[in-house]
């Protein structure tokens, strides 16, 4: 019972399966337990024949029942945090469905492999929600970093825009000082977190939120998250995948590289190009009417990485992801702030 209540704090998606498999019939039933009848030195029984005093297996029983619906509870309110009702009958899930369901491993050369649960508990309806998933350009930008840490070691990370945090994760794993993950859905940051427990840095990457379109894109001091006191520090590095969807984003991204970027700090923004995405053709030119230098080219995933002996592990995260196709090109932004 106490590693069911942990696992499902832990995962909305074992939450959902949990109930699937039919594991709230036999917690409802516990509920309906009734405590143990009271023992008293005037119910007839000899104590002297008894291996134990029936006082001490009345306390003993009725603090074992009040823990069971303490557990029961916990796992309960774990359900209807993560968007689940409770009790839930049991519908049991197809295998396609339950595989898909499971966090994926990605396999980057030179680090640790990576888990990543993405927000399978919620259907997708709109470009709000992008960051449900994993896009091919975030495992693009991840290889980048994996393949050359020296971008990040040692230095201050923030990601734009973080989804499912992949990026933001092997920045962390790389060497980076510290890295803040952000995203504007309160949904996908929850998603985030977990991603971040689930591979075991949080000593190094936290999350908070950050909507592009509260962004200046004139600021000195920072960045603003909802709810702060006051401007965020500027990181000394900026990484963003697949943040721009519509035209509007191109402008909005622009602004949050410039007051998320400290003076002397360099950014890598990567995108599909405008066959996938709408409003990537605008973004260089938004980064330079804020003073940023940029530097963009299209590229393919061979051009960015350099598939070499990595070519089939590289090849391997990218079919995992959505939209991602063999043919598909991506621009690749490199963008300076200087003084």
């Amino acid at each position: 019972m106490h590693y069911i209540s942990l696992a499902t704090s832990f995962s909305p998606n074992l939450c959902v399966e949990f109930a699937a498999d039919g594991g709230h019939s036999p917690l409802s039933a516990l509920l309906k337990l009734p405590p143990p009848p009271a023992s008293s030195e005037d119910d007839g029984l000899d104590r002297t024949t008894l291996p134990l005093d029936p006082t001490y297996v009345y306390a003993f029983t009725a603090d074992l029942v009040e823990d069971l619906h303490s557990l029961v509870y916990e796992i309960a309110s774990s359900c209807t945090a993560h968007h689940a009702s409770f009790p839930a009958p049991a519908t049991p899930l197809d295998p396609a469905t339950r595989v898909a369901r499971q966090p994926r491993s990605f396999s980057l050369p030179l680090l640790p492999p990576f888990l990543i649960d993405q927000v399978s508990n919620v259907r997708q309806t709109g470009q709000d929600d992008v960051g449900f998933v994993m896009w091919p350009s975030a495992v693009v930008l991840a290889l980048f970093v994996a393949l050359k840490p020296a971008l990040v070691r040692g230095k201050s990370v923030l990601e734009l825009g973080a989804g499912c945090g992949l990026t933001g994760l092997v920045c962390g794993a790389a060497g980076a000082a510290s890295v803040v993950a952000t995203d504007f859905s309160p949904l996908v940051l929850a998603n985030l977190d977990l991603n971040v427990r689930i591979n075991e840095l949080a000593d190094r990457v936290s999350t908070e939120l950050l909507d592009f379109y509260q962004q200046s894109g004139t600021s000195a001091a920072g960045w603003l998250s909802p709810g702060s006191d006051g401007p965020r520090p500027p990181a000394q590095v900026v990484v963003a995948a697949d943040v721009i969807c519509k035209d509007s984003d191109a402008g909005a991204a622009a602004r949050s590289v410039f007051d998320c970027l400290a003076v002397g700090g360099e950014a890598f923004v990567v995108s599909g190009t405008g066959d996938h995405r709408f409003g990537v053709d605008l973004f260089s030119g938004c980064c330079k009417d804020l003073d940023l230098t940029i530097k963009s080219e299209v590229q393919t995933v061979q051009q960015i990485l350099g598939l070499g002996e990595h070519g089939d592990v590289i090849l391997g995260c990218l079919e995992q992801c959505a939209g991602f196709v063999d043919d598909m090109t991506f621009w690749f932004h490199h963008i300076e702030k200087r003084a």
